[in-house]
């Protein structure tokens, strides 16, 4: 369950930041080689974080599965 409440928290957030970025690199008139490195740096964090959540849970399970 908690894996599934931080997930949801992690898309929320990544949602809101890539609309920050493109409003911000809009209104400061921002580069366009910057607001795609930004947004390709955000696409990769993000990333990691999933797989991150993905390897803890398999943890868990290949913890439990040496129980039996």
């Amino acid at each position: 369950m908690g894996n599934l409440i931080v997930r949801v928290i992690i898309s929320i957030v990544s949602v809101l930041l890539f609309v920050l970025i493109f409003l911000l690199s809009d209104q400061q008139r921002w580069p366009l080689w910057l607001t795609i490195v930004l947004v390709i740096i955000l696409f990769i964090v993000f990333n990691i974080g999933y797989v991150w959540l993905y390897w803890q849970k398999k943890k868990l399970t290949l913890g439990e599965d040496n129980d039996d």
